[in-house]
C-alpha cells in the first residue's frame, strides 16, 4: 500500500510477524551536479541536417551518435533509500486479518486477532510533520513486543545507534542520505542492540522515521541530512500520535475531498479491491473499481507531489523495485512527466502542479547552455529526459534523444495552470520562461525542402518510419507531432502576451512563424492523419500515437471544430490500435494516452473499452498499474485513467471565437454509467463544476466561477450561452440547454 508526503514515499506490505516498509526519498539519486551539454556540438548541426534532408537516414543516425548527444550519454537514476522492518515474535497463529488503505485520509492499517487480543498498526506519511509514523496498539496491555531494523541496498551505507534510536547513513555518488528511527512507548522498555531497536512488553508504541539528504538544489549539495532529520523529529517529539494523525488527516482531506464521484458503485462497497479486480478480469463490470481507480490517481498525486517537492517521476515517489527504479525513474518529457499531471488541474489539485513548473524553471537555467552549444540558439531547450541534476541535453541514443520539443511541451503547463485559475499575477511571473523558450524555437526552426519551417533534427516520439520504397529511418524533419506542439506553443505565447499586453514585436514574429508551420494533413490514400512530412508508415507497431497530440493534450483537433481532422484521427486509432503488440497494449502511457484521445474525440464506447482493458490486464492488487511483461509499475497509467475519466465527464479545452471557455458537459458518457454524479471538477476559465445525470441524461450542472467570465456550455449539441460574476453560482438544467439553444433564454 503506497503512502507518501510528497518527499518521502513508503510502500507498506502489511505482513503479520514481519512488516516490511520500502522507503524512498525524492532526492536519493545517482550522479552528481553535472552539465550534460556537449561543447561545440553545434559545429556538426549543418551536416546532420544535410544528411536528414537528403534522406540519408542511416548516415544521419551514425553522425548524430558521434556528434550530437550530451556528455555523458545517459542520465542519473532515482534510487530507493532503504527498508524499515518490524518483526513481531510469535505472531503466527492469527485470524480475522485485514488490511486497508483509506484514500480519503491516507492511512494504511493492518488488523488481526491473536487469541483474544486484537492488534492494530496504522501507518501514515505526514506532509505537515514530514515524518512516517506508525502506531502499534493492542486491545490488551503489555502485548507490543517487536524488533525494528533499517537496511539499504546502497553499498556505502551502515546502521548506527542514534540517541536512543537507530540511524541509516549512506551515500549514493554525491548524495548523502540519512534516515533516523526512534520510538515512543506507553509502558514496557526500549533499547538498542547491534543496530536493532527493541521494544519489549509495551502497551502501545509509536515509531517515527525521518529521512533527508544533502540535496538543496540541482547545483547545491550543502544540506546536512542529520540536522534536517533531527529538526523534524524534535517537532513531533512532544506530540502524541492522535494529534499528528488529526493534523495529517485534515491536511490530506483538504485536497482529497474537493472532488467526489459516483458511478453507481455503492452496491459493491463490501467487496475488497483484489476481489473487484478478479471480477473485472473475469469479464464483469465494477462501478466501484472504476470509482476507486479515478480516486487513486488523485491519491497518488497528493501523496507524491506537493509544493516544494520534486514532481512525480516515472514511479511517482516510490522507488521500490530494487536499487534503481525502472527506466531510471526519470522525468521523461516526451509523454510521461506531462501525463502524470494531466489530472491535476481538472481534479482540483492545482497546487500539486507546482513541482513540475519548478522543474521547468530549473531547465530554463540548464537548458540555456544546451541551446547554445548544441544548436547555436538563444533561449533554452530540453529534450526527452531529465533527472535530479536537470540534464537538458539529448541523451541515450539519437533515436530517443534528438527531440528538442521537451521545453515547448512543458511550457504548455504554464498556460494550463493559468487557464484553470485565471491568475494573471502567476502568468506574469511565468511569462519570461515562455519568452525564453520562444527565442530558442525562433532560432532553431529552419526551412525544409517544401518551404515550411521545420524542426530538424527531429523524431516522431521515438518512432521509425517506412518509406514506400522500403527504406527505414527515424531521424527526420518536421514530423506532425512537432508541428502540433509548436503550433500550440506559439499560440500560447501569443495568448499570454496579449493577456499581459506586452511584446507586440514578438507577437508579430510568432504569428509569422505560425503561418509558416505545416498544417496537420490527412493522407489521401488512407484517410488517416499523416505522421511525417512525407507519405510513410510506422515501421514497427507501437502504442505511441504521435499525431494524436493535437487531440490531447493539445486542442487543435476536435469533433466539434475540426470534424474532418477528428475523423482522420479516429481512422488513425482504429488502424493502429489492433497492431499494438499485446505486451504493450495497455498500462502506462499506452492506455493513459489512448483513453484520453477517445474521450476528447467523444467516442465513449471506445474510451470505456480502453479503461476496462487496462483494469482487466494491468492492475496490481494495490491499484498501481503495471506495464510490460516484467509488471513493474509506472504511475502514468494511473494518472491517464484519472484524467481520462474526468475528460469523459467534462471538457473545457475549446474556446469561442472571442476566446471565452466552452464547457462540454458529459461529452463521452458511456452507457455503462447511466446514473451518477461528479462534484468539484475544475474547468478552464476558473470554474468549479458539479454534474448530475440520470438514465443517461443530464439533470443539471452547478457552475461556480472563481473569477467571473462569459462562457458557453454544450450538452448533446445544445448550447447555453452565459456569463457569471464571482462568486455567484449557477445551476443549469437540461431544460435550460434546450430553452437557451432555441430562444437564448437564461435561468433566473
Amino acid at each position: 500500500m503506497p503512502i507518501g508526503n510528497g518527499r518521502i514515499g513508503a510502500m507498506v506490505y502489511g505482513g503479520v510477524d514481519t512488516e516490511t516498509i520500502d522507503l524512498s526519498e525524492e532526492s536519493v539519486w545517482s550522479g552528481e551536479p553535472h552539465d550534460y551539454a556537449h561543447t561545440g556540438s553545434v559545429r556538426h548541426l549543418p551536416e546532420l541536417r544535410r544528411l536528414i534532408f537528403a534522406g540519408e537516414y542511416e548516415q544521419a543516425a551514425r553522425f548524430g551518435e558521434a556528434h550530437s548527444l550530451g556528455h555523458p550519454r545517459s542520465q542519473a537514476a532515482y534510487q530507493s533509500l532503504g527498508t524499515l522492518t518490524l518483526r513481531f515474535p510469535d505472531h503466527t497463529e492469527i485470524r480475522d486479518y485485514s488490511r486497508e488503505l483509506r484514500m480519503d485520509d491516507a492511512i494504511a492499517t493492518v488488523h488481526y486477532r491473536m487469541g483474544d487480543a486484537v492488534f492494530t498498526r496504522q501507518t501514515i506519511a505526514s506532509y505537515p510533520h514530514q515524518v512516517v509514523a506508525i502506531e502499534l496498539s493492542c486491545s490488551e496491555n503489555r502485548r507490543i513486543t517487536c524488533e525494528i531494523t533499517l537496511d539499504s541496498l546502497h553499498q556505502k551505507s551502515r546502521v548506527v545507534p542514534d540517541k536512543g534510536g537507530i540511524s541509516l547513513v549512506g551515500t549514493s555518488d554525491a548524495i548523502q542520505f540519512q534516515a533516523i528511527v526512534n520510538v515512543r512507548t506507553e509502558g514496557g522498555m526500549v533499547r538498542v542492540s547491534d543496530g536493532t531497536l527493541q521494544i519489549r512488553e509495551a502497551d502501545s508504541a509509536v515509531v517515527f522515521l525521518a529521512a533527508a539528504t544533502n540535496f538543496v538544489g540541482y547545483a547545491d549539495l550543502s544540506g546536512d541530512p542529520a540536522t534536517r532529520c533531527r529538526a523534524v523529529l524534535s517537532k513531533v517529539e512532544p506530540l502524541d500520535f492522535q494529534s499528528i494523525l488529526q493534523t495529517h488527516t485534515k491536511d490530506f482531506r483538504r485536497l482529497y475531498q474537493r472532488v467526489s464521484i459516483d458511478l453507481g458503485g455503492t452496491t459493491e462497497e463490501d467487496l475488497p479491491t483484489d476481489e473487484l479486480i478478479r471480477q473485472v478480469s473475469a469479464g464483469n463490470r465494477s462501478a466501484l473499481l472504476e470509482e476507486k481507480l479515478f480516486n487513486f490517481g488523485r491519491y497518488l498525486t497528493i501523496s507524491g507531489a506537493r509544493p516544494g517537492t520534486q514532481p512525480l517521476n516515472l514511479v511517482g515517489v516510490w522507488a521500490v523495485d530494487g536499487l534503481e527504479a525502472p527506466w531510471g525513474g526519470k522525468w521523461t518529457l516526451n509523454i510521461n512527466a506531462e501525463l502524470n499531471t494531466w489530472p491535476v488541474e481538472t481534479t482540483n489539485l492545482a497546487e500539486c502542479h507546482e513541482p513540475l513548473l519548478a522543474l521547468l524553471d530549473d531547465l530554463k537555467e540548464t537548458g540555456t547552455r544546451v541551446a547554445r552549444e548544441h544548436y547555436g540558439c538563444r533561449g533554452f531547450v530540453a529534450h526527452h529526459n531529465t533527472d535530479l541534476w536537470r540534464g537538458a541535453a539529448p541523451v541515450d541514443t539519437p533515436f530517443h534523444g534528438l527531440w528538442a520539443m521537451g521545453s515547448a511541451w512543458l511550457c504548455r503547463h504554464i498556460v494550463e495552470h493559468y487557464d484553470f485559475s485565471r491568475d494573471v499575477g502567476f502568468l506574469a511571473s511565468a511569462y519570461p520562461t515562455l519568452r525564453e523558450a520562444a527565442l530558442f524555437y525562433e532560432d532553431f526552426l529552419t526551412e525544409g525542402p517544401d518551404g515550411f519551417l521545420v524542426s530538424c533534427p527531429a523524431i516522431s516520439w521515438e518512432q521509425s518510419f517506412l518509406l514506400p520504397d522500403g527504406e527505414e529511418g527515424r531521424l527526420t524533419y518536421g514530423p506532425t507531432m512537432d508541428n502540433e506542439i509548436l503550433h500550440d506553443f506559439f499560440s500560447n505565447c501569443l495568448r499570454a502576451a496579449a493577456t499581459l499586453n506586452t511584446d507586440e514585436a514578438d507577437q508579430r514574429r510568432w504569428r509569422s512563424i505560425l503561418r509558416r508551420l505545416r498544417p496537420i494533413e490527412i493522407d489521401p490514400e488512407t484517410g488517416r492523419l499523416m505522421e511525417w512530412a512525407y507519405p510513410a508508415e510506422k515501421a514497427h507497431a507501437s502504442g505511441q500515437m504521435t499525431p494524436l497530440w493535437a487531440v490531447a493534450p493539445g486542442n487543435q483537433i476536435s469533433p466539434q471544430d475540426t470534424p474532418g481532422l477528428a475523423h482522420a484521427a479516429v481512422n488513425y486509432l482504429k488502424h493502429h490500435i489492433p497492431q499494438i503488440p499485446e505486451w504493450e497494449s495497455a498500462g502506462s502511457w499506452v492506455s493513459g494516452t489512448i483513453l484520453n484521445y477517445w474521450a476528447r474525440l467523444c467516442e465513449e464506447t471506445n474510451a470505456y473499452a480502453t479503461l476496462v482493458k487496462a483494469m482487466r490486464e494491468k492492475l496490481h492488487p494495490n491499484l498501481m498499474m503495471h506495464f510490460y511483461p516484467e509488471e513493474y509499475f509506472q504511475i502514468d497509467g494511473n494518472m491517464g485513467a484519472t484524467a481520462g475519466i474526468a475528460e469523459m465527464l467534462l471538457q473545457s479545452h475549446r474556446t469561442t471565437k472571442d476566446g471565452h471557455p466552452i464547457l462540454d458537459v458529459l461529452p463521452a458518457l458511456p452507457g455503462e454509467w447511466p446514473t451518477g454524479s461528479v462534484r468539484g471538477l475544475r474547468a478552464r476559465g476558473a470554474f468549479e463544476v458539479d454534474i448530475f445525470w440520470t438514465d443517461g441524461k443530464l439533470e443539471w450542472i452547478d457552475l461556480t466561477s472563481l473569477t467571473g467570465t462569459s462562457f458557453l456550455a454544450t450538452y448533446k449539441g445544445q448550447t447555453f450561452d452565459g456569463d457569471i460574476v464571482r462568486p455567484k453560482s449557477l445551476r443549469i438544467t437540461q431544460e435550460d440547454f434546450i430553452k437557451n439553444s432555441a430562444t437564448g433564454a437564461r435561468p433566473e
